[in-house]
Parts: C-alpha cells; sequence; structure tokens
C-alpha cells in the first residue's frame, strides 16, 4: 500500500478539527462520516483504507472509541 505523504500544518489540523467539532451534531457514527468526508475525501490527508484501518483499530478500546 502506497500513498501519498502531504505536509500538513499542526494549524491546518487544528482549524479543520475545530470546525468538525463546533458544527458536527449528532455524535458517534455522524462524526466519523464527517471526519471521513473532509479528511479523506476534500483535503486527501490519507487514503480511505488508511482511515476505515485507523476507524477498526480505534474501536479496540470499546464499542466507540473516537474521542480517545
Amino acid at each position: 500500500m502506497e500513498s501519498s505523504v502531504k505536509n500538513v500544518t499542526l494549524t491546518e489540523i487544528f482549524l479543520t478539527f475545530a470546525k468538525i467539532g463546533l458544527t458536527g451534531f449528532g455524535g458517534g457514527m455522524a462524526i466519523v462520516a464527517l471526519v471521513e468526508r473532509i479528511c479523506v475525501k476534500e483535503k486527501n490527508w490519507i487514503s480511505s483504507e488508511e482511515f476505515l484501518h485507523g476507524l477498526a483499530f480505534s474501536q479496540i478500546l470499546g464499542p466507540f472509541s473516537l474521542n480517545v
């Protein structure tokens, strides 16, 4: 699996997730869908496969571990 590496600043990451936090309603899987749309489709920070692997890995700790 080969992925292209993008240089992303901490400021850009902070502002993106601040926007998600301020506008994301519904919690749980609704937020996951919003994060995927922005990080995978709009900004191309990671691939869809990498996102799904990260989401699956985060589920090891319990039913829904987005906040971990």
